[in-house]
């Protein structure tokens, strides 16, 4: 696909990040119907609240100063920095980019447990509620401009309308 990444932003999620809770970062390749390339879906979620402060899509892996431009649309929308945030340990997110980001920032990155279930399950629980509610019952859209609108329709949707067990059935919103 040779598309460099798009930020999206959800402005409705003002101040989740109050409580100064972790932030979640993760990445998803996805891979369109048909498609020898894959769409690089990442996504930042308050811990506490369940909230998607951000989003990303990419046609190829992210580098990681676009995670760092995620994470600054995520402050901007919060209104402040996460006191923690919690991701896998890819290339993103070991670099030398991401800790400056992070320090500039004062956030403290943290890796969740190498092949221990749970430790970054938020992220990861989205993720897959990403496949199995939305694109595993539509064509992946092939063009960006249709990829960023599905996914900011199910971000949407999954922030104000989805019921969310962690948040005793309340949703995100």
């Amino acid at each position: 696909l040779g598309i460099g990444a798009t930020l999206t932003v959800l402005a409705a999620t003002t101040a989740v990040l109050a409580s100064r809770r972790p932030a979640l970062v993760g990445l998803l390749a996805l891979p369109p119907l048909g498609a020898a390339a894959y769409w690089w879906v990442g996504a930042v979620i308050d811990q506490h609240s369940r909230a998607v402060l951000a989003t990303l899509v990419a046609g190829k892996e992210p580098t990681a100063a676009e995670v760092s431009a995620m994470l600054d649309r995520a402050v901007t929308a919060a209104g402040r920095a996460p006191r923690h945030i919690i991701s896998d340990q890819g290339a993103q997110f070991t670099s030398a980019d991401y800790r400056a980001w992070c320090d500039g920032t004062g956030a403290k990155p943290r890796f969740g447990a190498v092949g221990r279930s749970g430790s970054i399950a938020i992220v990861e629980r989205f993720f897959r509620s990403l496949k199995q509610e939305c694109f595993y019952r539509i064509l992946v859209p092939l063009r960006l401009d249709a990829m960023r609108a599905e996914l900011g329709a199910y971000v949407l949707w999954y922030g104000q309308h989805r019921p969310h067990r962690g948040l005793d059935g309340a949703t995100p919103a």
